[in-house]
This record gives structure tokens, sequence and C-alpha cells, in this order.
């Protein structure tokens, strides 16, 4: 059977809409993450120029008070130097590292892959690395459609969906789900995550990671799903 392909095309307003507010979220979490090291070196610098004139007219003995007063002068001025060069360098870190999330992300903003399928059953497993997060896969005749669902990032979520023979599937660059569509009779559909509260392996439920090397593709073999972690009762 041949593999299904996506059909790429630009996203919708409403999708480049989801897509844009999630990834504003993302970098401003980064950008807060990020400007803590900047802030340290900028206190340093202000500490230093601050205590220039306090040394400078503190009252000092006459025997050494010029040498001391020089020497405390030029240890402010080597803190300013040091906090001014820190935040300068962590700063172009900071600017650096913002520019490389907007140029890794700039293509979800462009294309969007829209996937068209009939799956045979539908599985949902948990994390086998303990990611905290659940698998979802579609069984495509020899190949499996997987998909990594870490939450309803689009106000879509996985568990909610009633699955049928006549899928339409619209996902981002990275393959997180914008949207679903679904006609015809329900498939099977089988879920053998681990149950709260204790989360134990048991006959029908377990965990399931991809095969390394396979963690950020999409449509995996039946052998490469067999080359994870493999889940029992229904994969068997």
């Amino acid at each position: 059977m041949t593999a299904p392909e996506p059909i790429w095309r630009p996203p919708t307003s409403h999708e480049r809409a989801l897509i844009a507010d999630h990834l504003a979220l993302l970098r401003g979490n980064l950008a807060r993450a990020l400007e803590g090291e900047p802030r340290v070196g900028l206190l340093v610098a202000w500490m230093g120029l601050l205590l220039m004139p306090v040394f400078f007219f503190i009252p000092y003995k006459e025997t050494d008070g010029t040498g001391m007063r020089w020497a405390l002068m030029a240890l402010s001025l080597i803190f300013f130097i040091m906090g001014y060069a820190g935040w300068r360098s962590a700063k172009k870190r900071m600017e650096q590292r913002l520019a490389d999330f907007d140029n890794l992300n700039a293509p979800r903003l462009e294309r969007v892959q829209e996937w068209h399928f009939s799956p045979q059953r539908v599985l949902a497993v948990t994390d086998g690395d303990g990611f905290g997060m659940d698998w979802w896969l579609f069984q495509l005749g020899d190949h499996w459609l997987v998909l990594s669902d870490e939450g309803p990032t689009f106000e879509v979520e996985l568990g909610s969906l009633y699955w049928r023979e006549q899928v339409i599937l619209s996902l981002d660059s990275a393959g997180v789900v914008l949207g679903y569509g679904g006609e015809g009779k329900a498939v099977p559909f089988h879920d053998t995550r681990l149950q709260p509260p204790d989360f134990l392996v048991t006959e029908k439920n377990g965990s399931w990671s991809p095969p390394e090397g396979k963690e950020d593709s999409l449509l995996v073999t039946y052998a490469e799903v067999r080359a994870g972690q493999w889940p029992p009762g229904v994969f068997d």
C-alpha cells in the first residue's frame, strides 16, 4: 500500500492567527527566560558606576587617602566595565537566540500540511520516555501516522475526537494539529494509555516511544513502529 502524503498549502487566515498567537506565547516565554543574564550584567555595571562618587567623597586618612581613593575608584571602574561588557555580550546572545527562534519557526506561518487518509484503527499510547505526553498512532496499511499530543495547543484535543473512516487533519509544518474533520463510520479506537492515579503498566495499558532517529517523523513503517517499545494487547 502506498504511503499517504500531505498536501502542502498556505494557511487560512484563522490558522495563521492561531499559529502566530502560539509562537508569540513561546517567544515571550523564551525572552523572559533569557533576560535574566543581561539584567545581572547591567546590575553589576550600575553598582560600579554608583560606587565611584561614594568612594571619591569618602573621607580618608591623610597618610594613605589619595592612594586608597584611586584604588577604590579603579575597582569601581573595573566593576562597571565588566558589568557593561557582560550586559552587551548577554544581550547579543539573547538577540541571537530570539533571531534563531524566529528563523526556525518562520515556515510555520508560511504553509501547513493537510492529510487525507482512511485509518484501519487508531491507538493512543503513553510516552515511554516519561515526558508526560501521549502518542496517537493511525494505522494506514503498512504505515502509521504518528502524532504527539501534549495538550490542546490549537484548541484541538485528540482525545476528545471521534475517529471516522475518512479523516482530514491539518497540521502546521512542525506537526502540531490545527484542525480535524471526519466522515463515515467510526473506526476501532484502542486507548492503551497509562491511567491515573498510579499510571501502572498492565495487560491493557502500556507505553511506547518512537524508535531512535524517528522522534520527529510523522509517517513511520510498521517495522519502525515495532522497533519502539511495543505496547500490549492490540499491538500483537
